[in-house]
């Protein structure tokens, strides 16, 4: 479960239009604002994953989390740790996260924020009976069309990347339907 390659593309946008240089070969601990930025998503994501209607909204939600995640991974190069998976629940996967991501908005070591960060990524992917790469994949392929001509991506006053005129969502339904009909 690395989603470092299928998200890289989108987080060198956001990086040149930031003005930020990717750490990949020297982790840096964050800062806080760079932590409540995560945080403050993964529970907006965790907020829509509640809220879903459908098992689509569901793995779309879980999904944007594992990117939102995997995006600070690269921009601060931390890279994520292995650990072994417990067993699948989807029950508790809101309140596990929640409790992983306080940890990682409180750590204050970079040891702890890799830990931390590897879990929450854990805990995500593990949102669904089955492997979520398909549906990163297709998110990061849709991100690619908030990338500007001049490599840059727009943002909004809080650093969210907004969706260009015209943008395509993912279509995380037909990759459901094919993961079931094999």
């Amino acid at each position: 479960m690395n989603y470092n390659e299928i998200i890289r593309p989108f987080t060198l946008a956001v990086a040149k239009t930031s003005g930020y240089e990717l750490l990949l070969e020297q982790p840096v601990l964050l800062d806080e604002k760079a932590r409540r930025f995560l945080f403050d998503n993964i529970m907006s994501e965790l907020g829509e994953y509640l809220l879903a209607q459908t098992e689509g909204e569901e793995i779309d939600a879980l999904v944007d989390a594992i990117i939102y995640t995997t995006d600070t991974c690269l921009r601060f190069g931390v890279e994520p740790w292995a650990h072994e998976d417990p067993v699948y629940n989807p029950e508790d996967v809101v309140t596990e996260v929640w409790g992983l991501a306080k940890a990682f908005l409180m750590s204050g070591t970079l040891e702890t924020q890799q830990q931390s960060l590897s879990f929450v990524l854990g805990r995500l992917a593990r949102g669904h009976e089955f492997d979520l790469t398909p549906f990163v994949k297709e998110v990061a392929k849709a991100n690619l069309q908030k990338i500007n001509a001049d490599g840059t991506v727009t943002l909004n006053e809080k650093g969210k990347v907004m969706k260009p005129e015209g943008f395509v969502s993912p279509d995380l339904d037909a990759v459901l339907a094919e993961i079931r009909n094999g």
